[in-house]
């Protein structure tokens, strides 16, 4: 949670970006990201973007839920399970 990731992406989908931070952060265990996302929310998925941040895992996920909040109105959370080693975000309670 608190690994530091640093992404400098420019025109990359959000999946790709995320994906690429929990790569950095997992320090070599496998961990998956799962996205539970309604349908006509899943655009988001696809979206490019420009991104450039060097900050702890958690930093960089609570930085982009609360972007996405403020850009197309979804509100995301995120539920981890330490175990199984998995992360999903998820559009829904």
């Amino acid at each position: 949670s608190d690994r530091p990731v640093f992404v400098d992406a420019q025109n990359e989908t959000l999946e790709n970006i995320t994906k690429e931070a929990l790569t950095q952060a997992s320090n070599n265990e496998t961990w998956k990201l799962k996205w539970r996302l309604k349908n006509h929310n899943k655009y988001i998925l696809e979206e490019k973007m420009n991104l450039t941040a060097e900050v702890s895992f958690d930093s960089f996920i609570a930085n982009m839920l609360e972007s996405i909040t403020n850009i197309t109105g979804i509100k995301l959370t995120t539920k981890v399970f330490n175990k199984h080693k998995i992360i999903i975000i998820t559009d829904s309670f």
